[in-house]
């Protein structure tokens, strides 16, 4: 503090002011303090910690506000939104697909499976009550959030499950797995039957539940529950994903995207699963087991759509028996 921030007289030495006698020890605190924070974040800036830096100029700014600071806080904030955030230790990584970046759950172990969530959600919080039980069993789990949900950054545009799955797509083919089980719930499910219909070479057996062929499959009655589900799920969604899935859950999947005349081409052997009280129609799930060459059906009783997630004693011995089958 070269000057009194009262007067604006030079500073000498002691704790006031020679002129106006304001004390100065307690703003000269201060200014140490947000020095000190400055150095600290400068630091942080270097190793790469750049969600830490740009905490830590906060807390500065807050101290001891400066154009300094607020330049350095501006480059944090910048590099953040231009940069997928650092995972560290977390085993989740991230993949560039199709222009834009996918972030994914990778836990490695052998015989990989693929985890699709549902709409909203994410891989490692839909499937929580899984992943361990796969692992445990000696699968590798793979678990991505597609486009604006989980750790995944939004896109332009509406919510697609074309592009999905194109995006999925793409990540089996960059990991250069061979060919893959896929397990996907509700949305995930949609995703998972188009994926072997239209990539046959990348899935080796597949396990769906909560699936409809077509909007008609979800009740009117029960598309404002749907959107409740998604919200609690993924409390990180924003209006706007809100907005997107309906208009999803509205209009698709179309006949192009799933039919039975596409699911009649998959032959890999599917394991379709619903709950009893679904929220998706009975007539779909029967439709889409019927469609299958090689299909089992599981019926949970008792039972809603969140059968991962609510029913996993019943669902995952079931599911583990399914996946270890040659």
């Amino acid at each position: 503090m070269d000057r009194c921030p009262n007067c604006r007289a030079r500073r000498e030495d002691g704790e006031t002011c020679r002129r106006c006698g304001m004390e100065l020890a307690p703003l000269l605190a201060l200014e140490q303090a947000g020095d000190a924070l400055i150095r600290r974040a400068l630091n942080q800036l270097a190793d790469d910690a750049v969600p830490a830096a740009s905490r830590t100029l906060e807390e500065a700014r807050a101290l001891h506000p400066n154009p300094f600071i607020d330049r350095l806080l501006g480059f944090a904030q910048k590099t953040l939104r231009d940069q997928p955030p650092r995972t560290g230790a977390d085993p989740g990584r991230w993949a560039q697909v199709n222009g834009h970046p996918l972030y994914y759950l990778r836990a490695r172990a052998d015989s990989p499976v693929l985890l699709l969530h549902g709409g909203g959600d994410s891989g490692e919080h839909a499937f929580a009550n899984q992943i361990q039980a796969l692992l445990a069993a000696g699968h590798e789990v793979i678990a991505p959030d597609q486009v604006g949900q989980g750790r995944t950054p939004d896109l332009p545009g509406p919510l697609s499950y074309a592009a999905m799955m194109q995006d999925t797509a793409a990540l089996l083919e960059q990991l250069r797995l061979p060919p893959i089980a896929v397990v996907g719930f509700s949305d995930g499910g949609i995703l998972a039957l188009m994926l072997a219909a239209r990539c046959p070479h990348l899935v080796d057996r597949l396990a769906v539940s909560g699936v409809n062929l077509s909007p008609a499959g979800l009740p009117q009655g029960h598309l404002d529950a749907l959107q409740a589900d998604s919200d609690a799920a993924a409390p990180a969604a924003r209006e706007e994903l809100g907005a997107k899935l309906r208009e999803l859950w509205l209009h698709s999947p179309t006949a192009d995207e799933l039919s039975p005349a596409l699911l009649a081409a998959i032959h890999q052997p599917v394991l379709v699963m619903a709950g009893d009280q679904d929220l998706v129609r009975l007539e779909h799930t029967m439709a889409i087991y019927q469609a299958l060459p090689r299909a089992q059906l599981f019926i949970l009783p008792d039972t809603g759509h969140g059968t991962f997630e609510t029913r996993a004693e019943l669902v995952n011995p079931v599911l583990l028996e399914f996946l270890g089958k040659a």
